[in-house]
Parts: structure tokens; sequence; C-alpha cells
């Protein structure tokens, strides 16, 4: 890809670049570049959906805009700390799930077979957090499948991406001297009289931006979820300590 790149950024043959190369399915796409029909060249060399359509449009610009791209994160690199955290609160909920089971299964039944006073009235609480935990395993399953599968939904998250991709391309174009027609056929590509050092901070602001939004959901996430296990914790610890302080009365 990169090879390709800076071929049509040099204005030399992209042809000869891709026999050179010598990468799978580099001589179809060399004949097809050869006989003019870059765009099919391009989409076998797998250029990418944001470097495909600038090198059909603006072939110079392929290479300031790569430069660019390449520091913009893909949505694995986006969503890796969201999943490590989402897959440490699942482990500690499938955990909480076992013990609250056993509890439920073996120590209940004794307590209240054994008549323990005021025993049914402090087991609720064990089964309260049984029950929210039970609720909370399904979801942390859910979103880490969203995680997986789904880019980034967030807005605060995917839309700075976004806007940094459509500013690295538009930078890309004036850097390189693209008409203005050509300019226009990319969306965010059409600031009136910006310059290159302008679109440059949008680029590097929208990054800071999108880095500050995935920590924040992040630290979100995080407290939300510890926050309720820690909930369904004391509940279950309160219940147990309440009930062993009334066996010595009823014995």
């Amino acid at each position: 890809m990169l090879l390709v790149g800076h071929a049509l950024a040099e204005d030399t043959s992209a042809g000869t670049a891709l026999r050179d190369a010598g990468i799978s399915g580099g001589l179809a796409a060399a004949a097809e570049a050869d006989a003019g029909r870059l765009g099919s060249a391009l989409r076998a060399t797998h250029l990418g959906p944001q470097l495909g359509p600038l090198a059909e449009a603006w072939p110079s610009a392929v290479r300031a805009a790569d430069r660019r791209l390449r520091r913009i994160p893909s949505s694995l690199v986006v969503q890796a700390q969201l999943l490590q955290t989402l897959v440490y609160l699942l482990a500690i909920a499938l955990l909480q799930a076992m013990v609250l089971q056993v509890l439920s299964d073996k120590v209940g039944p004794t307590f209240l077979y054994g008549d323990v006073w005021a025993a049914d009235g402090k087991w609720f609480m064990v089964e309260l957090a049984r029950q929210l935990v039970l609720l909370g395993l399904p979801l942390l399953f859910a979103a880490i499948v969203a995680t997986v599968v789904l880019p980034p939904l967030v807005p605060k998250v995917a839309g700075p991406l976004r806007r940094a991709r459509q500013a690295a391309v538009a930078a890309a174009l004036i850097e390189t001297g693209a008409p203005a027609d050509v300019r226009r056929s990319f969306r965010g590509s059409t600031m009136d009289h910006a310059t290159v050092e302008d679109l440059d901070r949008v680029f590097e602001a929208s990054l800071t931006r999108s880095e500050r939004a995935q920590r924040r959901v992040v630290v979100f996430v995080r407290a939300a979820g510890l926050g309720s296990l820690s909930l369904t914790a004391l509940l279950t610890t309160m219940a147990v300590y309440l009930i062993i302080s009334q066996i010595h009365l009823t014995v």
C-alpha cells in the first residue's frame, strides 16, 4: 500500500511499483494500473477506505494523508482498555455468583431450617445480592461482545476520531496543492481559507478529545461496575454477619 502511495505521490508508474513489491495479487494490480484502471488496482492492493478514494481523486496526497492517518488508533486499540475493564468486572461477578449460589443452596437452608431467630428477615439481602449479580452477568457479556464486534459507539469517542480523519485528508490535499473541486469532493475538506497548520491543529485537538473521552468512558464503567459489585458484597456480608450474631440467642 505504501509503495503504491509513494509511486502516486512521485508521479511514477504505479504498475512498476506493484511488480517490484512482490505482494500477493501485485501482478494483477499492476496490469490494472498499466491499463489506466487505477481504482481497480487500488482495490486489489487494499489501499484502504480513506486512501483509496483519495488516490483516485488526487494521487499526490496519498503519502501526506497516510503520514497523518497512521497516528489514528484502530477501533481495537481504542476499545482495548474498555475490554480489559469489562473482563475484569466479569471475572469478579462470576466469582460473586458462585459464592452466592453456595450460600443460597447450602448455607441458607441450614439457617432457615434451624429456625435461627430472624434469619428469614436477614436472608432476603443475600437473595437480593444474588439476583443483582445474575442480572449484571448478561449485561457484562453483552458489553464485551459489543466492544469486540462493533466499532466505537460512544459519540464523544467516535466523533473526534472521524473529525481527525477528515482533517488529515484535508491537510494532505491542501499540502499537495489539490484544486478546489477535488477538495470539495471530500467531506470536511472545504474549510475556507484553512491552512495546513490550521488543519493539523484540528487533527491534534481531535485526537486529544477522543483520548480524553475514552478515558472518561473507562473510568465511568469501572466506577459503576465496581460500585455495583461492592454493593452486592456489602449486602451479603451484612446478612451473614447479622444472622451469625443471632445464633447464640437461640442455642
